[in-house]
């Protein structure tokens, strides 16, 4: 077996998937030798599970395009100037039955204010559509084939504050400008006014996000082998 093939201490990290991790490979916890595992779609609490992003889409696909989405990112407007209170614009061939149930909800909680914005499905090409996130304060984000959303990324991406559903990665966006609801009913304009004061930003700031950034993971990760590193090299003493 895998975990029996492996003679020394290492990391894990599994990604581009939407099953829930460890799913059948729950077994692989119980290595010895594993130190750490960052996985796509965590889907249970261990200590050994870390969340990792799914981020934006793999550059296969046009809504993964790294270079057009620098340009599109690259001059944000702060986030206390922007005029979209809410931005909708989810699909509902994944995900259906929550998908559909939020958006009714927030068709008739939001019903006639002009700074919500919901967008029939399939109405704008991808650059399109990141630039109305670039202009929008919150975005409604829930799960799609996996419990994690490229949506929630991009938002993050374009300075805007995704609001998901509490779920077994909501430890992932600890120290980033994500709202969390237990229960969809929980979003309205009151919870939105009341998470914006919360962040407490200038007139010409963006909301902090350091976990949008490779480099943070990276850190992360090479941050714990050398820490479980020198704690295999510290001598012992009687």
């Amino acid at each position: 077996m895998l975990k029996n093939s492996i003679r020394y201490k290492y990391i894990l990290i599994t990604h581009d998937g939407d099953i829930p991790v460890p799913g059948d490979y729950e077994w692989l916890l119980d290595d010895a030798n594993l130190l750490a595992w960052f996985g796509q779609n965590i889907g249970l609490q261990h200590p050994k599970l870390f969340p990792i992003p799914i981020g934006v889409a793999n550059s296969y696909w046009a809504h993964g395009n790294i270079s057009a989405l620098r340009i599109v990112s690259r001059s944000l407007e702060p986030f206390r100037s922007r005029h979209t209170l809410l931005y909708v614009n989810i699909k509902s061939d994944t995900n259906y039955v929550e998908r559909t149930k939020v958006e009714k909800y927030v068709e008739q909680e939001f019903a006639g204010r002009s700074d919500v914005t919901i967008v029939n499905k399939g109405q704008l090409d991808w650059e399109a559509y990141m630039k109305q996130l670039g202009g929008a304060k919150f975005v409604l984000s829930p799960a799609g084939n996996g419990i994690d959303c490229h949506r929630t990324w991009e938002a993050l991406i374009m300075g805007a504050v995704p609001v998901v559903r509490d779920s077994s990665i909501s430890a992932l966006y600890a120290d980033l400008p994500v709202m969390i609801v237990n229960d969809w009913k929980e979003l309205n304009l009151d919870s939105l006014r009341r998470f914006e004061t919360y962040l407490n930003l200038s007139s010409a700031a963006l909301p902090i996000r350091p976990k949008i950034w490779a480099r943070y993971w990276l850190e992360k990760i090479f941050s714990m082998r050398q820490n479980a590193t020198q704690a295999a090299c510290k001598p012992c003493f009687k």
